[in-house]
């Protein structure tokens, strides 16, 4: 009973963040374009670039390409950039002293309302840039059965927490430096480099690909490969990898949470 009293609290986070979207539709209206111009854009350049190179490029073509690079796009949605700068303004102008005692987990209850902020956003994205990859491109590159659609699933939750768990922990240095916005700005890239936001991963140099596999910073975006000829091979891998960093960067985050609620104690903020 306890814990469905807390997931409750969790939950009323979620839906509030949801239906004051939904009531502002309005701010969804310039992402609703962005998405569709991106993929177009990628669709264009990569078949362009494809057919003066080859139909097959490291193991892949174009349509396993813009697919991979989509997914990417789709994928930005769910991920938690936007919590950087929630947590980061809470702790510049002091009102998360006001946050940390109230009967809630502080960093739980950011996520909750983060996701219900990004929900509708990644729905209506995701349903456009399906429709536009099934006009402009032959299809899906693989049968797409039940059992890739979960590993897709799989690596994406995962994925998700591992970001949350890199934006949560940098903003949280704002209690020791005064501006976390160069950590942002370093990790941001990484993940948007590392994730194939405009490369696909399998395309990029063997030493980038290592650095992406064992750093937390292509671990968001591991579901991008979900296309890749050697997927099922690279699941455990990437499974393992996102849980442990999940771990580590979680541990990391309430750790450093502690110390910053002992030190507003103390210093009074």
């Amino acid at each position: 009973m306890n814990m469905l009293k807390i997931l409750a609290k969790y939950w009323a986070a979620y839906t509030f963040s949801f239906r004051e979207i939904v009531y502002y539709a309005k701010k969804l209206q310039v992402s609703f374009l962005m998405t569709p111009i991106r993929i177009i854009i990628m669709i264009l350049l990569y078949q362009y670039a494809f057919s003066y190179v080859g139909k097959n490029v490291a193991g892949i073509d174009s349509t396993i390409a813009v697919w991979s690079i989509a997914i990417y796009h789709i994928l930005l949605f769910t991920q938690f950039r936007g919590i950087f700068d929630v947590i980061n303004t809470e702790i510049r102008n002091g009102v998360i002293e006001m946050q940390l005692i109230k009967p809630y987990s502080y960093i739980l209850f950011k996520i909750s309302s983060h996701l219900g902020k990004s929900a509708l956003n990644f729905g209506i994205n995701t349903l456009v840039a399906l429709l536009i990859l099934f006009i402009f491109t032959p299809g899906l590159p693989f049968t797409f059965d039940l059992s890739r659609f979960l590993g897709f699933l799989a690596l994406a939750f995962s994925g998700t927490i591992v970001s949350a768990g890199l934006y949560v922990l940098i903003a949280l240095a704002s209690f020791w430096i005064d501006d976390a916005d160069p950590l942002y700005w370093i990790v941001d890239k990484l993940i948007l480099i590392l994730g194939g936001s405009y490369i696909p991963v399998i395309m990029l140099p063997n030493w980038i690909k290592s650095f992406n596999f064992y750093s937390p910073f292509g671990s968001p975006m591991f579901a991008t490969q979900v296309f890749n000829p050697n997927f099922w091979n690279d699941f455990p891998k990437f499974i393992l990898n996102q849980l442990t960093w999940g771990i580590i960067l979680f541990t990391l985050i309430f750790a450093l949470l502690a110390k910053a609620n002992r030190k507003i104690s103390i210093n009074g903020g």
